[in-house]
């Protein structure tokens, strides 16, 4: 029940031709370096006023050698969230996982969002980033206290598997 916001346009043109690994990096590229693959909100924005769950997987362009330096600096990113959103606090500190069978890196945090009238809107999000080669899918799973989705999106991360 919840509504697809996917760039459906993108992935079947993309699908109808053969596009080198250069040819996705400037598509990446040219997309602020992050391509939304899927998106979900749980209700239409103009039928729902607050906070709205969503569930969004981008791909995003990694220009790392290893894994450990994967996280190093997935963690840099994470920690700078502080400087972007009010009362940033961790939930799960960032971590390495195992996600599906590939290494991943996780971490969950809550904070506070302002809207345009200055209400405030907490909130809460789970990120997980898997790299793969010389991309990494951003998976996000965003919610808040007062709409709970951690069930559903505890059951959907056991349903993810790479090909």
């Amino acid at each position: 029940g919840w509504h697809g916001t996917t760039n459906q346009e993108i992935w079947d043109n993309l699908h109808k031709f053969k596009v080198t690994g250069v040819e996705l990096n400037k598509y990446i590229s040219d997309h602020k370096g992050s391509l939304p693959v899927v998106s979900y909100m749980k209700y239409k924005p103009s039928e729902h006023a607050g906070l709205i769950p969503v569930i969004q997987v981008n791909l995003r362009l990694n220009d790392t050698k290893s894994f450990s330096q994967f996280v190093s600096v997935m963690t840099k990113s994470a920690d700078n969230m502080k400087n972007y959103l009010n009362d940033f606090q961790y939930v799960d500190n960032a971590k390495t996982i195992t996600l599906a069978g590939r290494q991943a890196f996780y971490f969950s945090a809550k904070f506070n969002m302002l809207t345009k009238n200055s209400d405030t809107i907490k909130a809460r999000s789970r990120t997980y980033a898997v790299p793969i080669g010389d991309k990494f899918l951003q998976i996000n799973f965003t919610d808040g206290p007062n709409e709970d989705c951690s069930k559903l999106f505890d059951s959907l991360v056991k349903t993810i598997k790479f090909n």
